[in-house]
């Protein structure tokens, strides 16, 4: 709701108020500022007067200097409209003949600037001037053309003369309109506002859905809850899809679709909202769903699922493949393996994708392969049908298009599936597992990747080369179309030959790209019907036969003139070192084409080359016509392709092997963020499936604890050494590129100056206007040369100059450097926010007497220099040594723990196996270390509990015997007594009774006697089971039906109920039946005997089962047992009857024991006792339902 309404706000609301009032706050506000300067004519005098006056006083100065600052411009005009101030270079000098009469207006620059102009007259020393002040309102250098007036309006924001929603001047006069774009109501700022809400709400969303799918779960089963959130899940999706909620925020790149285009359908945001909301499903279903693994399986039927288990993790890999091949050639996203430090931020949010996606398949391998172990398929049968899936996958993967290699897929996929296997084989994967993961997966994706660009490139040589030396230049014909629309008024006047040629050489200057590429020439009229017609435009376009890029047209003039143009492809100079200061298009909108080498052969003969390392004669062989072929030369690659007519070679350095190590580097430090972002979140909130169990809490173990933290502190080391180095080496490398700056400058100011001394000369224009281009080519550096004033004079880079991106002035404060205050040589690099990213290099020209004579200013561009690829260069470098640093800080790491943890290990191991009573060993531990003397500690231990063991043994022998004694003295005792007085009643009655009486009184005596007898026989059984109870015989038992017989032998009493609880699964456990029998008779007796008669009796028969264990409870409603009393409950001689011997609980105890399970009890007084003992189980039963008999 917050997101929703946030939207509405940002682009319903008040957008056309919000917009509005920022133009028009900004406009009375610089308004204002200019007439105040204006009107301030002693301000405006020192202005004029500021770099020819040496008594201005600081103060004036330092307040022009902030005036430079304004992002206004400020002209100064005198009475012959000579330039005589200007506040900064911000804006293109105006041409004073196109100024409008009425003020203020706005103007439209070549730079596609727009610009309000104001202006003012006044008298300044008795002197007549005025002034102009340039007020920016869209400046088109810079990325948001409207961030100086305010950040909030959208940079797409279409501004017209048209009619249409006003923005008024400070006086309330109307002077440029804007359209309501729905489309481009929303900033940047606000974009990325919304963006960060909507991402807030959707993973609200998604914790909503994944608890109410967890609730359909519990309460209604997996496969009802899998569909819910499957169904909900996707729905929402294609509403999002339906209502192209993306493509509101396309101020932001990632989600133009036309990046993508024509790979994908969506932008690269709606790859990835795919690629996570895929992973995202894959987890829920694979943490949600039961794979019921059937316990006998034939062998072919096991061999089938593993084959199609296979099949599907295969099938996943080509289609990781398929994607990726299709993000690196088919989309116009940068993949610029070669510097990974040049990827911009759709490059790294593609390789993100690609990542998530192959985690996604990762997770879904290890679940598959977990699965197909649990069939426990034989391992030839395994082998068998990895191989026949691998086989099956070859032709899906040539179906595709892919261009991975079989051989290489086959090898890839055959390691990935093993280490998936043996992985899955280890019960605790540790830190090692971790890191091997990281270099596999890094280096199949960097190798997968790097081979994609690769084939990409060898695509783009060759559509370079067919464009290149096939077809027309539409885009040299487009610009001509668009010359001789701006020529047609002109071309009316014109009243000879040579008028329409100066008009023509004058407009051509308009056009960079003709300026750049083509040279125009006036031919006869007869070399017309040598040339063929051209199928473009009007059908007036026409070319020369058997030549390259000759375009010719015939065009009318007033009077009958006709005037035919030659457009002659210029032959670009290989050994020219200087580049373009602006950027204009390249080579029949090849854009890729500066990134290459190329020559073009005519009968093996070279007729033009960019690089002077092209052979004047091509020696290498030709291939057939339409077909090309790599070849490599020690450096370099070079692609060879030919069209029939023409030979072009299209080549490149070679990078060697430090790229594709520098892209594992990089996608390995992406990798390990992402990892640890999942990890961070996974020990929060727990989601991964059991087969990750990594996680970074307090219960990992010592072994990792030490490999984390050694690392942490290795990688915390190298971030720190990273910055500091890589900031050291940037400093110093743009110290060394400025020091190089200022060595030229003071290069080629001395050499100038000798030419002025030899010459004598006054003026700049007779000595240097002819030559600056020579010396650009000289000292590799752009030349502009300004007058004493600070207006240029010339420039070695007139295209740069004629579209605005370099002005026709020094800025103030590099004329203030070396006018007023004499410095010889000033570097500028405060650079405006207004697009232009240049630097320059100021020095000072003079006269034979010392008076100046001029400027000299060397522009370059700081972030195209040697010394910034060099910084990346650098970077690059480092990245790769300290990741392989890191690996085998790694290894050491790990080797360092082990040795550490292995003896804790084995010792924590033999703590376990202790037993007293039994021969313990040793341990052997040769350093004398801290783990030595824990060692030689515990090996003195043993002995000393061994000596302990076998005294306690002997005590316990005699205790145990003195209490076995007491407990049969006092059992024999209770019969011995009325024997005895039995006996003494016999011997006194038959001295006085008579002979029937006596044989009356004997039978009586000898039952009574017999009765006793009985009584000891029983009483030294009991003693002899305890002592030695009869060889178990175990076999395979059903629990359920064990359960059943003996609730059935209890059920028929009346005086209580027994209900039963077993589940519906029979439960296999491997136990003697007759002991079980004999453990549940007696614990059922003693419920039954624990039942006061005061209350109806109700005893609970329970079994249950998990993966592991059954367990059976008996549970009664007796009076329970005493707190004094639990811990005798299992002794030899406890009873809480009045009558037997105790023997019962610990014979139960002793058989449970002996099947390697355990009894315990819960109790509370007046309440009931419940008896629990366990034992292993044989197989897996559903525990949540049971069928319940009942019986009173």
């Amino acid at each position: 709701m917050t997101a929703g309404y946030t939207h509405y706000s940002f682009s319903e609301g008040d957008y056309i108020v919000k917009v509005k009032s920022h133009f028009e706050e900004y406009i009375a506000g610089t308004q204002g500022t200019i007439e105040q300067i204006f009107a301030d004519t002693s301000y405006l005098t020192v202005l004029s007067q500021l770099t020819t006056n040496e008594d201005i006083e600081q103060p004036a100065v330092a307040r022009a200097v902030e005036l430079s600052e304004q992002v206004f411009t400020v002209f100064i005009y005198d009475s012959s409209d000579h330039l005589i101030f200007w506040s900064n270079n911000h804006a293109v000098k105006p041409d004073l003949e196109q100024l409008q009469d009425s003020y203020p207006y706005l103007q439209e620059q070549a730079t596609g600037s727009h610009y309000l102009v104001m202006k003012d007259s006044m008298t300044l020393q008795a002197n007549p001037y005025h002034a102009l002040a340039l007020v920016p309102i869209r400046i088109a250098l810079q990325e948001n053309p409207y961030g100086h007036v305010h950040p909030a309006i959208p940079p797409n924001l279409k501004l017209s003369t048209n009619p249409g929603i006003p923005i008024v001047t400070a006086d309330q006069e109307p002077f440029i309109y804007f359209e309501d774009d729905l489309e481009a109501r929303l900033s940047k700022k606000e974009t990325g506002i919304l963006i960060l809400l909507y991402l807030l709400a959707v993973l609200a969303l998604c914790v909503l859905i994944q608890k109410i799918a967890y609730l359909i779960r519990d309460q209604m089963g997996a496969s009802i809850s899998i569909g819910f959130f499957v169904f909900t899940t996707l729905g929402i999706r294609l509403v999002s899809l339906l209502f192209d909620y993306s493509g509101q925020f396309q101020a932001y790149r990632v989600f133009d679709p036309a990046i993508t285009a024509p790979a994908f359908r969506g932008a690269l945001s709606d790859i990835l909202i795919n690629v996570c909301l895929f992973l995202w499903v894959s987890i829920f279903i694979i943490n949600t769903l039961t794979f019921q693994i059937p316990e006998k399986l034939s062998a072919w039927r096991s061999s089938l699922y593993s084959f199609i288990g296979h099949f599907t993790i295969l099938s996943g890999l080509v289609f990781l493949a398929r994607f990726c091949q299709k993000l690196i050639q088919k989309t116009s996203i940068d993949f610029n393996f070669e510097s990974v430090f040049n990827l911009d931020q759709i490059s790294i949010l593609s390789l993100i994708s690609i990542i998530l996606l192959m985690f996604t398949l990762f997770i879904w391998s290890t679940k598959i392969v977990s699965i197909i172990k649990h069939f426990h398929v034989p391992v030839k049968y395994r082998v068998f049908s990895g191989i026949s899936a691998l086989l099956l996958s070859l032709p899906l993967l040539l179906y595709f298009g892919s261009t991975v290699p079989l051989i290489q897929f086959a090898l890839v996929a055959s390691i990935y599936v093993l280490l998936l296997d043996i992985f899955l084989e280890v019960k605790t994967p540790n830190f090692t597992w971790v890191v091997l993961w990281l270099v596999v997966l890094s280096g199949f994706s960097s190798i997968l990747l790097f081979k994609f660009n690769k084939d990409k490139d060898i695509a783009l040589r060759k559509e370079l080369a067919i464009a290149l030396t096939a077809g027309i230049d539409t885009v040299a014909l487009g610009e001509i179309e668009n010359l001789l629309v701006a020529l047609e008024e002109p071309l009316r006047s014109a009243d000879s030959r040579q008028t329409v040629r100066s008009f023509v050489i004058d407009i051509l200057s308009t056009s960079s790209y003709l300026d750049t590429y083509y040279a125009a020439s006036f031919p006869r009229n007869w070399e017309l019907s040598e040339a063929e017609k051209i199928d473009y435009g009007n059908g007036n376009f026409l070319r020369k036969k058997g030549e390259l890029d000759h375009y010719l047209i015939n065009i009318k003039a007033g009077k009958n003139i006709s005037v035919v143009i030659l457009f002659e492809k210029k032959k670009i100079n290989p050994y020219s070192p200087l580049t373009s200061l602006l950027p204009i298009k390249n080579f029949k909108e090849s854009d890729q084409l500066s990134l290459y080498d190329y020559a073009i052969y005519e009968n093996n003969r070279c007729i033009e080359r960019s690089h002077a390392g092209y052979n004047m004669i091509l020696e290498e062989d030709i291939p057939d016509v339409g077909e090309s072929f790599l070849y490599y030369l020690p450096g370099r690659s070079e692609l060879i392709f030919n069209n029939g007519t023409y030979i072009t070679l299209i080549g490149r350095k070679l990078t060697g092997l430090i790229k594709p190590v520098s892209l594992f580097s990089y996608l390995f430090v992406i990798i390990v963020i992402i990892i640890l972002l999942l990890l961070i979140l996974n020990s929060l909130f727990p989601y991964l499936p059991t087969e990750f169990n990594f996680t970074l809490s307090n219960q990992i173990s010592l072994r990792n604890k030490i490999q984390t933290s050694v690392l942490a502190l290795i990688i915390l080391s190298f971030i720190i050494i990273g910055i500091v180095t890589v900031y050291y080496f940037q400093n110093t490398a743009e110290k060394a590129q400025e020091d190089r700056l200022e060595k030229t400058a003071s290069s080629l100011q001395y050499e100038l100056q000798e030419r002025i001394n030899s010459r004598k000369t006054s003026t700049l224009d007779s000595l240097f206007r002819t030559v600056v281009e020579n010396l650009a080519l000289k000292y590799n550096s752009h030349i502009q040369l300004y007058d004493e004033n600070g207006l240029l004079v010339t420039t070695s880079d007139r295209n740069a100059l004629d579209k605005g991106y370099l002005q026709d002035r020094m800025s103030l404060t590099s004329l203030l450097r070396l006018k007023k205050y004499n410095e010889s040589i000033f570097i500028d690099n405060n650079r405006p926010a207004h697009g232009r990213d240049i630097d320059a290099a100021y020095f000072t020209l003079t006269k034979s007497n010392n008076a100046k004579l001029g400027f000299v200013g060397l522009p370059v561009h700081p972030g195209h220099t040697v010394a910034s690829n060099q910084v990346k260069d650098f970077m690059g470098t480092l990245l790769n040594v300290y990741v392989f640093l890191l690996l085998i800080a790694g290894a050491f790491a790990l080797a360092v723990a082990n040795s550490i943890t292995r003896p804790l290990t084995v010792l924590g191991q033999k703590l376990k196996e202790f037993k007293l009573g039994t021969s313990n060993e040793p341990l052997e531990w040769k350093t004398k270390d801290e783990v030595g003397v824990l060692i030689r500690e515990y090996n003195e231990m043993i002995v000393k509990l061994d000596e302990s063991a076998d005294l306690l043994a002997l005590t316990e022998r005699e205790v145990a015997w003195r209490e076995m004694a007491k407990q049969v003295a006092h059992e024999i005792k209770n019969p011995l007594t009325p024997m005895r007085l039995s006996i003494q009643h016999l011997q006194h009655a038959m001295q006085n009774a008579d002979p029937t009486e006596s044989r009356q009184l004997v039978q009586r005596v000898g039952i009574t006697l017999i009765e006793q007898i009985d009584n000891l026989s029983r009483i030294a059984a009991e003693f002899s089971t305890f002592a030695k109870m009869p060889k178990p015989e175990n076999e395979r038992i059903i629990l359920n039906e064990l359960v059943a017989s003996v609730h059935d032998l209890f059920k028929k009493r009346e005086d209580m109920d027994f209900n039963l609880y077993v589940p519906i699964d029979e439960v296999y456990v491997n136990a003697d039946k007759s002991h079980l029998l004999r453990v549940l008779n007696n614990l059922i007796k003693n419920a039954i005997q624990a039942i006061p008669a005061s209350r109806k009796g109700i005893i609970d028969i329970k079994l249950e089962c998990d993966d592991h264990t059954a367990t059976i409870q008996v549970i009664d409603n007796g009076k329970g047992i005493s707190k004094e009393m639990k811990e005798k409950v299992f002794y030899p001689n406890f009873t809480t009857k009045t009558s037997g011997t105790g023997l019962g609980l610990a014979i139960s105890k002793n058989i449970i024991e002996s099947f390697g399970g355990k009894i315990y009890f819960e109790t509370e007084e007046n309440v009931g006792t419940t008896f629990f003992f366990e034992l292993p189980s044989l197989g897996r039963v559903d525990v949540d339902y049971y069928a319940r008999h009942h019986v009173s």
